[in-house]
């Protein structure tokens, strides 16, 4: 393709006109569309980058379900986005069980109880979690069947309520004390010392 000539006028000789050559661009990759709204920060410091990227897994099927109010429109939502949905239960599965992996390492380290205090509001809620398809098995760690999983989001959505309901529920729970994993000051934790979640 030939460079587009603008504004050409005729000069005197010697002279040549101005050319303005437009350059193509080119789109390597498009990204898929999914529900997420919040990405991390790459320029934020290492702990505000590992709590971004909890937020991130454990919200993006959050920040649909609060976004469509009735059940009917959840419903027809999952039903149509079925990938972005059993996306969004793997990574929450993924963001809990790096929770653990990350609290378990701190309690070794500090002699701490944070991997108690999930696998507690976990088992607080067991019924709840195996209604939806999340199970707890003995290396405690969690995983999903992800029939039911997809079953319950489509057909019962309201099951989801205790996970994704805003300040108390679990989601927001385990946020909080992922939180003040990332924020303990080393030196004023005493060997044995439970973390008070609501502190």
């Amino acid at each position: 393709m030939s460079p587009s000539i603008e504004r050409y006028q005729r000069k005197s000789a010697g002279i040549q006109p101005t050319i303005r050559v437009k350059k193509p661009i080119y789109v390597s990759a498009t990204a898929q569309k999914s529900e997420s709204h919040f990405s991390p920060d790459e320029h934020a410091g290492n702990e505000q980058r590992a709590m971004d990227h909890f937020y991130e897994q454990v919200h993006n099927l959050m920040a649909s379900y609060l976004r469509l109010d009735e059940a009917g429109e959840r419903n027809t939502y999952y039903k149509n986005h079925k990938a972005e949905a059993l996306a969004g239960g793997n990574e929450l599965v993924n963001a809990i069980n790096d929770l653990l992996t990350r609290a378990s390492e701190y309690d070794r380290q500090h002699d701490t109880y944070y991997n108690f205090l999930i696998m507690s509001l976990l088992h607080d809620n067991t019924g709840s979690l195996t209604a939806i398809g999340i199970e707890i098995n003995r290396y405690e760690r969690v995983y999903l069947l992800k029939h039911t999983f997809y079953n319950a989001l489509t057909t019962q959505p309201d099951l989801f309520e205790f996970l994704f309901k805003p300040h108390d529920g679990l989601i927001d729970r385990l946020d909080q004390l992922n939180l003040k994993l990332l924020k303990t000051n080393d030196s004023s934790m005493r060997s044995g010392q439970i973390i008070d979640l609501k502190g």
